[in-house]
């Protein structure tokens, strides 16, 4: 049974990481084109991610409480490894009070919250 939850969430993890390539790729893309363009320098955002966040949340802030893993995926730093860990905790622990809980995350630091403060919320 321990196996079979092991394969499955192995299976999740991966799918999650497919789908969070899919949705950051046309922002590279786009990044390129731009780099194609003549331009000589690069834009002021990091890595050319930051389109593909401005765009994902146009909308508003991420509720990390009931974002899936491919809506974490797109906030600034989470990876598909750190949303998958993001949705267990709340899972295990029961919802988050504050994005501040997610430092007790392996690979979440405060760095990485205060680049959160803008775009989610719980």
């Amino acid at each position: 049974m321990k196996k079979r939850l092991q394969t499955a969430a192995y299976l999740l993890l991966s799918l999650a990481a497919v789908v969070c390539s899919l949705r950051v790729t046309p922002a590279l893309v786009s990044f390129q084109e731009f780099l194609r363009e003549g331009e000589s320098s690069a834009p002021d955002v990091a890595y050319g991610d930051q389109m593909a966040v401005t765009a994902f949340l146009e909308a508003g802030v991420v509720n990390i409480n009931t974002a899936s893993v491919e809506e974490l995926c797109q906030l600034p730093g989470i990876g598909p490894v750190l949303a998958q860990r993001i949705v267990e905790g709340r899972l295990l622990d029961g919802p988050y009070e504050s994005l501040w809980e997610l430092e007790r995350l392996e690979g979440i630091g405060e760095q990485t919250v205060r680049e959160l403060l803008d775009y989610a919320c719980t």
